[in-house]
């Protein structure tokens, strides 16, 4: 097979000599099969699909060049010639940056499409024989009330100071944006081996003065606190009678960054506008404008794109445009129809949501353009699926919507008459028993 691939030709020998393995053998066409079974069953395992399990992220079009290089789908042009060898693993079309804690995606990447996820197991499979340039390192993280696992695509990017001793560097850690201020917490103070319930934070954006965290919930998500790549935060070490030594002994302490330090601090190589834009968080690009002031007409007022959500912020303006539901929620008679009782429903939730939604749109006090942040945050928390920075389809937004919507407001008391009466005939049956004494 290597004479039919012409490796062994006098011209071909550079080649032979490109595309070796680590270990400096060259590649054996007759392991290709075995190569492509292994990652076949490595990639069809599940068993790893857990928080915190490693996955690296690689090229679709590499990814499909190895498919065909080792006849890796049943069926596919099995006449015993391989196609071209992929060469080694190239990551940098989809990259955009790096900073010290690893790796930065290019925004609105497509699975399927631009990329391909791959356990760790199948990773080392491959970059032992095929080497990577700049491997690309992603956690599976828990998301929801659901506890749905992802992997998370665009984690957050945070630079960490210790406030406690000077001349300490700054640290950096990688986060998912759904993580929440507790665990964020307990990751950073860890970086300096403090307690963390023995620690004072605070959170810097850059834009305003340093915000302590001591009265935020510590169950908030750092999503719902905005929270993007290349933030800063600051933890010091409580003395043990409990005060901050920088209150007591400022000159002993390193002082508190400003928003000039920030801007010529800052880790991400990709600016901090762009990579919010991609992770969602409602910021604009520098060229970007928004109208201000109040709307020319009731109602007619602009959703923000926070990250690609158009999707969403097409359908919702479809449903405020249908005036008698609209109506509806303006003059609040929704707070009434809530039922906490309904299984189906989400307590609430999303109908709360979108009437506040519905209220910024038309309210007195809107403005031109408004940003759903709160209604998305909700959303995703109640329906992970559309987490997440990539595109969605609008349809199943709305379908989802209109449902959330309409179990929350159901007015029917409990189990249908069907099932109460069945559960009547068969509590008779065993004598009055419960079904847990039965």
């Amino acid at each position: 097979q290597a004479k039919e691939e012409g490796w062994e030709q006098e011209g071909d020998k550079g080649m032979a000599s490109k595309y070796e393995t680590r270990e400096g053998a060259p590649v054996k066409e007759d392991d290709l099969s075995l190569e492509g079974l292994r990652i076949k069953e490595i990639m069809q395992d599940n068993t790893g699909d857990v928080p915190g399990a490693k996955f690296f992220v690689l090229p679709h079009s590499w990814w499909e060049s190895w498919k065909e290089y080792v006849h890796y789908e049943d069926g596919e042009g099995r006449d015993d010639v391989a196609g071209e060898h992929p060469g080694p693993i190239n990551t940098t079309v989809m990259v955009s940056g790096e900073n010290p804690c690893g790796v930065e995606l290019k925004p609105g990447l497509q699975p399927a499409l631009d990329y391909i996820l791959v356990p760790e197991a199948a990773w080392t499979v491959l970059v032992e024989k095929y080497g990577a340039e700049t491997p690309v390192e992603r956690e599976m993280v828990s998301l929801g009330t659901a506890k749905h696992v992802q992997v998370d695509l665009y984690p957050l990017f945070l630079e960490v100071r210790d406030r406690t001793i000077c001349g300490r560097d700054p640290r950096h850690i990688r986060i998912a944006a759904k993580s929440t201020l507790q665990q964020m917490m307990v990751k950073t103070s860890s970086l300096f081996a403090y307690a963390p319930h023995r620690c004072q934070y605070w959170y810097f954006n850059g834009f305003m003065k340093p915000r302590s965290l001591a009265k935020t919930r510590t169950s908030k998500t750092l999503e719902e606190m905005f929270m993007r790549s290349g933030d800063m935060i600051i933890v010091e070490s409580l003395l043990p009678d409990g005060k901050l030594g920088s209150s007591l002994y400022p000159k002993m302490h390193p002082p508190m960054p400003t928003p000039e330090e920030k801007k010529s601090v800052t880790t991400t190589t990709v600016t901090s506008t762009m990579y919010a834009g991609a992770m969602g968080l409602g910021y604009l690009q520098p060229e970007q404008t928004v109208p201000q002031g109040p709307p020319k007409q009731t109602g007619v007022v602009g959703l923000r794109n926070i990250g690609n959500t158009c999707f969403m912020n097409s359908a919702l303006q479809c449903l405020s445009a249908t005036f008698p539901l609209s109506t509806y929620f303006l003059v609040g008679r929704h707070k009434g129809d809530i039922n906490k009782k309904n299984p189906l429903a989400h307590d609430g939730d999303v109908v709360n949501a979108y009437a506040d939604l519905i209220q910024s749109l038309w309210g007195e006090r809107a403005k031109a353009a408004i940003s759903p942040s709160s209604f998305r945050s909700i959303l995703t928390k109640i329906a992970p699926q559309f987490s997440g920075y990539r595109q969605h389809d609008s349809q199943e937004l709305l379908a989802f919507v209109l449902d959330g919507i309409h179990e929350d407001i159901n007015k029917r008391p409990g189990p249908p008459a069907k099932e109460k009466e069945k559960k009547k005939k068969d509590k008779k049956k065993s004598g009055g028993r419960d079904d847990a004494a039965v």
